[in-house]
């Protein structure tokens, strides 16, 4: 950073960062980053109660089985709504095509046509 901002570092030491902010501002940061512990030092694992384990992994049990009853169940219903549309599609279409007894009964006049005078 000082060879960039800063032109009068050179050789002076520290009796420069009295004099430029940019490079007191570096040289404070450096300091409180080596104050810093280190991140493996930071973390210590802590113990895990048997209790806490024996929750989780019943909750976790109860969950997977939770989804899995409510994935059978879709694909059950899934399932029927096919094969229902499926019945009704093939029942309007043998529904559609005339058969013999229906079109002699549209071709034989109807019974109230004799009553009818001409």
């Amino acid at each position: 950073m000082r060879g960039a901002l800063c032109r009068g570092a050179g050789g002076r030491g520290t009796a420069h960062l009295f004099l430029c902010r940019t490079c007191r501002a570096d040289t404070r940061l450096k300091a409180a980053l080596r104050r810093l512990p280190a991140p493996a030092a930071r973390e210590t694992p802590l113990p895990v109660s048997e209790d806490f384990l024996h929750r989780v992994t019943a909750s976790v049990r109860e969950e997977r089985r939770r989804h899995a009853r409510r994935r059978t169940l879709l694909s059950l219903a899934a399932a029927l709504l096919f094969f229902f549309l499926a019945g009704a599609g093939r029942k309007t279409r043998s529904d559609d095509t005339p058969r013999i007894e229906d079109a002699a009964q549209l071709l034989a006049p109807s019974a109230l046509e004799s009553l009818i005078p001409d």
